[in-house]
């Protein structure tokens, strides 16, 4: 991005392509219930590092402390994608606990004059 801004400031930018894709936050999922402290249940290990990998309804999501897979239901569309699987800060009730999801939606960008 610096780059391209620098290549802007000199009048050399590169032609813009036709649509970029964007991510559109839908929420979280909220980890399986636990105590005050500490949630039901892990993250499944398929999500681990797998960042903006779409997951489909039906997939694994979590594991809870019982070692039962636990699903993604459906509930934020049949597809979407997972975004900051694991993040720390999302351990705190403050954050809005759970695996932040997005959906791939194409922005059109406009021809510059």
């Amino acid at each position: 991005m610096l780059e391209y801004m620098e290549l802007r400031n000199q009048r050399k930018s590169p032609p813009l392509p036709p649509k970029l894709q964007v991510f559109i936050d839908l929420g979280k999922l909220a980890w399986p219930a636990g105590n005050r402290c500490v949630p039901g249940g892990l993250v499944h290990p398929s999500l681990q590092d797998a960042d903006f990998v779409p997951i489909t309804k039906g997939d694994p999501l979590f594991i809870a402390l019982d070692g039962e897979v636990l699903t993604y239901d459906g509930s934020l569309g049949d597809q979407v994608v997972p975004i900051f699987i694991n993040e720390a800060a999302y351990y705190y009730a403050q954050s809005g606990v759970g695996i932040g999801i997005a959906t791939p939606q194409d922005l059109p960008l406009e021809p510059e004059s």
